[in-house]
């Protein structure tokens, strides 16, 4: 890479990129912690079912999972433009290298 380039970009985007794509592995594994429990409130019993308790457990569980497996795709997703950014970084840089390479010996005529 040349002087003044994009690679300290680049290298910092893909650093936070892997911080999001760990950020997704532990929204999967929560996911994978509580998914037993999903949709299992008529464990409570027949009168946590006639309270509305389990009806409750259960809409709070289904939601809680599909957060969890929301919040896994956003990350995967924010991983993916950054890589993808620090990737079109990388293409600036090695196009604005070309383009000085060919620059430069002009810059001589006079």
């Amino acid at each position: 890479m040349t002087s003044g380039s994009f690679e300290v970009q680049a290298a910092e985007l893909r650093a936070h990129g892997e911080f999001w794509s760990q950020k997704a592995t532990d929204a999967l594994a929560g996911y994978n912690t509580m998914r037993p429990g999903i949709g299992k409130g008529e464990d409570f019993g027949y009168l946590a079912g006639l309270n509305g308790v389990s009806d409750n457990y259960n809409k709070w569980t289904e939601d809680m999972g599909e957060a969890l497996l929301d919040a896994r795709g956003t990350f995967q997703y924010i991983n993916a433009a950054l890589n993808s950014t620090a990737n079109d970084y990388d293409g600036t840089d090695s196009t604005v290298s070309t383009s000085f390479d060919e620059l430069d010996p002009q810059n001589n005529v006079r």
